[in-house]
């Protein structure tokens, strides 16, 4: 057997392994077949703007899955399933959030913790949605807070700066 037949098999077979490696690192595929490490849970939103595919989904703040898959339904719902580690136990009562990384950071879902009394959810199974804030929501809160701020000079003026505000002034 030749020196470059040699080398090229060492070759084929490293590229081999490295493959393998990296294909059973992803979450998603195991390396012959599928996946062992993790279940599928469902939560229906009424909006999940900017939440994409393969978006991270925590418990408390701890990395326990993925974002597989966003589908409308008929009604107009966003069914969004999510890939959860199996070591992760969730809870039917559990409700699940999209969140940001900061204003302008990533979206992700949060999902907080349900109580102990409530049964475990399995593969194929749903957890709640919870309260939908929006950046738009946010914004649109802060605007009229903004407003409010800007009348509150005029309101003073009134009191204190007219001419029935004068006379009480030099009454007392």
């Amino acid at each position: 057997m030749s020196l470059e037949l040699k080398v090229g098999a060492v070759v084929l077979v490293a590229i081999a392994v490295a493959a393998g490696f990296i294909l059973n690192m992803n979450d998603t595929m195991g390396f012959f077949g599928s996946p062992t490490d993790v279940y599928r849970v469902e939560v229906a939103f009424t909006s999940v703007s900017g939440l994409g595919l393969e978006a991270i989904v925590r418990l408390s703040g701890v990395y326990i899955g993925r974002v597989e898959a966003i589908a409308l339904t008929d009604d107009g719902l966003a069914v969004v399933t999510l890939r959860i580690n199996n070591d992760v136990t969730l809870r039917a009562d559990a409700t699940a959030s999209v969140a940001s990384e900061g204003l302008l950071g990533e979206k992700y879902l949060e999902i907080s913790a349900g109580t102990s009394a409530s049964p475990v959810v399995t593969d194929g199974g749903s957890i709640l949605p919870g309260a939908l804030v929006s950046l738009d929501q946010m914004v649109a809160v802060m605007n009229n807070i903004g407003a409010a701020v800007q009348e509150m000079p005029n309101a003073l003026r009134t009191v204190f700066g007219s001419a029935a505000g004068d006379d009480r002034k030099r009454v007392v």
